[in-house]
């Protein structure tokens, strides 16, 4: 493995043919040997959020968990590395911990396009989405070609084990023809009388149906991390963590008391899920951290950021904006019209250095403004985030709602600095 890896200081072919190797000789055959169950996880929005969910049903429940993520490769929930893991290179390091009874593996695009799978077969594969945020990038130009990169995770799972799909999703709902696995499908909006195994929304309830047989599970107001059912991409997470333990009983059981106790628990804690969604107050100022990563999810967040700001009666709302510099022209405008829509002030900030990707920073930040009026832009990249909250102050003579989008991009806004007089308020994902 270590001397495949030094390829790395070579030609960008030779080490993706580096990769692809020492998948397919070094880490597919050390999972396989491993011999446990595999839940992996691919798509586009909620991916980190069900890897975390399900590490803490599992580990709840009393077995030892391996997990990697886009943040990084737990034991129990214990930080291995802190690096951007979801990928055959996580896959191998969450394999080396000791005694695992059970692997969560999150499968990224970019780690997916450039290493492969790093198993050969899994027993559970849940596909969340798929949306157009990368497109043009490890040769990947249209949504069909997404879609067949990321129904790796479906073609790979064992025939006696379960995938579970995304039913409001066409590109997801297909892939269920490239398996031979049972599927478990999870709707907000289809009508759930054309499938037989598949989680739904009723009322304010989750319900599983299979077959005939139609069962009430949780309350969605019960769980944390939805605010209340309010962030409904969350209930839809909800959905595809509960049909990826019910594909998984017959090879690891957890107790349904157990599954809902848990639910009714993460999310309280600013830890459990850290980079995603969190209400706190810095020096008595209410802000919002969202992590939305292309306009589909950016509209869901500014969607609570509008109910919050009419419940709890502010006057105004105070963004940050930034994004990655490998987007599409189409991906930046229509995240500006949406800041556009939502904030009454913007702060454009460009990202650190290793999200540039090929554009500058100015780039980035003109990009991001084209749908902003000019009177809401605010482009000073010194402001730290204290500065940038009396500043608003004094522009905005009322109630402020500060919202931080894609905070895990912007150098200057860092909440760490603020550490001192931060309380959470609330949490999600």
């Amino acid at each position: 493995m270590v001397n495949l890896l030094s390829l790395f200081q070579k030609t960008p072919r030779v080490q993706k043919f580096a990769l692809k190797l020492a998948m397919k000789m070094i880490v597919q055959p050390r999972l396989a040997l491993l011999g446990v169950p595999i839940i992996a996880i691919t798509g586009t929005n909620g991916k980190s959020t069900i890897t975390r969910l399900l590490t803490r049903i599992y580990r709840n429940a009393g077995y030892n968990v391996g997990a990697c993520s886009t943040y990084g490769v737990t034991y129990n929930e214990k930080l291995v590395s802190r690096t951007d893991d979801a990928s055959g290179l996580g896959a191998w390091r969450a394999a080396r911990c000791s005694n695992v009874d059970l692997l969560v593996l999150e499968v990224a695009r970019g780690g997916l396009a450039r290493w492969g799978l790093g198993f050969r077969k899994c027993t559970v594969g849940i596909v969340t989405n798929v949306y157009e945020d990368h497109l043009g990038f490890e040769g990947i130009h249209t949504m069909e070609q997404m879609a067949e990169l990321k129904s790796a995770v479906p073609r790979a799972t064992e025939k006696n084990g379960t995938i579970v799909l995304n039913a409001d999703d066409p590109l997801v709902k297909g892939m269920a023809q490239k398996s031979k696995a049972k599927s478990i499908y999870f709707t907000l909006a289809k009508d759930c009388k054309e499938f037989d195994n598949i989680f739904y929304v009723n009322g304010s309830h989750i319900w599983k149906k299979n077959r005939e047989i139609e069962e009430r599970i949780i309350d969605v107001r019960e769980i944390p991390i939805t605010l209340n059912g309010e962030r409904t991409f969350n209930v839809v997470n909800v959905m595809a963590v509960l049909a990826a333990v019910e594909g998984m009983k017959k090879y690891i059981r957890v107790d349904s008391a157990s599954v809902t106790k848990t639910l009714g628990e993460f999310g309280t804690d600013p830890s459990d899920n850290l980079g995603t969604f969190h209400r706190i107050s810095i020096q008595g100022e209410h802000v919002i951290l969202c992590n939305a990563k292309n306009p589909a999810s950016f509209l869901f967040e500014t969607e609570i950021v509008k109910t919050i700001k009419q419940k709890e009666g502010f006057d105004y709302i105070a963004g940050t904006l930034s994004s990655p510099g490998n987007r599409s022209i189409r991906y930046y405008n229509e995240m500006s019209e949406i800041a556009a829509s939502t904030c009454d002030l913007v702060l454009m900030t460009p990202p650190k250095d290793h999200y540039l990707r090929g554009r500058e920073p100015k780039e980035i930040v003109a990009l991001l403004s084209s749908k902003i009026p000019q009177d809401k832009i605010l482009d000073d990249n010194n402001f730290t985030l204290s500065q940038w909250i009396s500043f608003s102050k004094s522009k905005l003579n009322g109630r402020i709602l500060f919202v931080i989008f894609g905070s895990i991009t912007s150098p200057k806004i860092n909440i760490f600095d603020e550490s001192a007089g931060i309380h959470y308020l609330a949490m999600g994902s």
